[in-house]
């Protein structure tokens, strides 16, 4: 198994932890650094805001699935 692998497989795994305290502790995103960002959102016409608020949601709560699942391919394969 190479190092990427590895790699993939622990950035997932950080970014599930991250995701579940950012939804266990109930932190409010507007108010930390990611306030900007959310501001530059609000500025959108009201269907794009939308659909980029919708895309950047997909992203942190799903994202992580696609690192762990990349990370553990090798595991998962059927060896000869």
């Amino acid at each position: 198994m190479k190092l990427r692998h590895y790699a993939m497989l622990g950035i997932g795994l950080v970014w599930l932890f991250a995701d579940i305290w950012f939804i266990e502790s109930n932190i409010i995103l507007r108010e930390t650094r990611f306030g900007t960002v959310a501001g530059y959102i609000d500025k959108f016409p009201l269907k794009l805001g939308n659909l980029t608020f919708l895309a950047l949601w997909i992203g942190l709560l799903s994202g992580w699935a696609i690192l762990i699942g990349l990370g553990l391919k090798p595991f998962l394969r059927k060896r000869n």
